[in-house]
């Protein structure tokens, strides 16, 4: 198992495996890959973290995090300012397939997502989940 962030490189090879588990998670995505690896490229350029955990070559789970540059915590991080100390992580749209479920892939894509945040000095998380 290790755990992969989607770039402008390998989208088209795990854009399959992403959608896959997305499916799984939320229900049936209907666009077509013309349509929707440029949604995910674009998402990558805009500065979205997204991550999947593979297993034997296969996403069986994905994540995705943004990190929001916040205004009203500035003061308090002058000191880790170089690190954007004032930011925060928002993570969503976690899925694990359906037969891969109870492993800890999702956990590991949530993890890996932590490290972005600690790495860009994020000084918290937040999960954006349904209800």
């Amino acid at each position: 198992m290790r755990v992969e962030e989607l770039d402008l490189y390998n989208v088209h090879i795990r854009y399959d495996g992403i959608i896959d588990c997305l499916s799984d998670g939320f229900g049936p995505i209907t666009i077509s890959k013309e349509v929707g690896i440029p949604i995910l490229m674009n998402k990558v350029r805009d500065g979205h973290t997204i991550v999947m955990t593979i297993v034997n070559e296969e996403v069986v789970a994905t994540a995705t995090g943004f990190i929001e540059r916040k205004i009203i915590h500035a003061g308090v991080a002058k000191y880790k300012a170089e690190k954007g100390a004032s930011s925060v992580i928002h993570i969503e749209d976690v899925a694990t397939r359906t037969d891969k479920r109870g492993n800890g892939y999702g956990a590991a894509c949530i993890k890996a997502l932590h490290e972005v945040a600690k790495d860009e000095g994020c000084y918290k998380s937040i999960f954006d989940a349904s209800i």
